[in-house]
């Protein structure tokens, strides 16, 4: 375990590890971004990353460093030395609402009023727009997304969860809910969906199978939940807490008592490394700690 001080406290933060785990950006309230070099342990400050908060912070496959507002993207380029520049990448996307796990598909919004829409971008070596449609509220829409696209679920303002054509964006199927999604996501391997819910509970649906209730994820401090990373082997997750511990959620059991508790207070973000063999959380006063996750 290493610990790191950053200058960006815990509250509204945002961790993302880069495909090799050498860089680990940090996102949240001022000064907005930085980037933490864990083969120098230096810590690189971004000047200007963002006018605000981030609401999402990302590296795509190919190691290149994105971050969104509710109504902009920027871009960070993929390397990184003393200065890290910020480019506004695009004024018509922005308002991440979810990813494929590998980050190669993102579910975007934009417009204002009546001319909201919903966007499903492609992150490879470019970045392309499969699909742009119309939404109603989109920016109050979440979105989960398969590794390769071939299932698109968004819940929308009235707690629905849609399913849309992968190649057009429209509804093909609408799915009653029981829950209030904060935010969901499938794991590395597609097999299940995971959400959180506006009070902090974890559920799954085994199978990706929304047609059936969702389990209850029981964990330590479940009722506390901030934040929540998957496990690429598509088996864990790791959950943030108010009061501080680090709760391992086992998605395909009942009960799951261990914990990670590194005395750094509360806990809002979390990041685990795309081989799954490093771990991160932010504490309240910025204490960045990284650690080895040996399953």
């Amino acid at each position: 375990m290493l610990t790191y001080q950053s200058s960006i406290p815990a509250i509204d933060s945002r961790l993302a590890f880069s495909p090799d785990s050498r860089y680990l950006a940090i996102a949240g309230r001022l000064p907005f971004l930085e980037i933490l070099d864990l083969s120098t342990g230096t810590m690189l400050p971004v000047p200007d990353a963002s006018p605000f908060t981030l609401d999402a912070v990302w590296f795509t496959p190919g190691g290149r460093l994105y971050g969104s507002l509710w109504d902009r993207m920027f871009d960070y380029g993929r390397t990184f030395g003393e200065k890290v520049k910020r480019t506004d990448f695009d004024p018509d996307l922005g308002g991440v609402r979810g990813f494929s796990p590998d980050r190669r598909f993102t579910i975007t919004t934009s417009g204002l009023g009546s001319r909201l829409k919903m966007h499903l971008l492609k992150f490879d070596r470019t970045v392309s727009t499969v699909w742009s449609i119309a939404t109603p509220n989109a920016f109050n829409n979440f979105a989960a997304v398969t590794p390769g696209a071939e299932r698109i679920l968004t819940v929308d303002v009235d707690e629905r969860i849609l399913e849309r054509s992968t190649a057009s964006g429209k509804i093909v199927r609408d799915y009653k809910n029981t829950i209030m999604i904060r935010s969901f996501a499938f794991t590395a391997d597609g097999g299940r969906l995971v959400a959180r819910t506006r009070t902090g509970s974890p559920f799954v649906w085994d199978d990706g199978d929304v047609t059936r209730k969702p389990r209850r994820m029981n964990v330590k401090h479940k009722r506390s939940i901030t934040d929540m990373a998957l496990h690429p082997n598509g088996r864990y997750a790791l959950l943030t807490t108010k009061d501080g511990p680090v709760a391992v959620g086992d998605l395909g059991a009942t009960q799951s008592d261990r914990a990670f508790d590194w005395s750094i207070g509360s806990t809002e973000s979390v990041a685990i490394s795309p081989d799954g063999f490093l771990a991160a959380t932010l504490g309240e006063g910025g204490q960045v700690v990284v650690w080895d996750w040996d399953l």
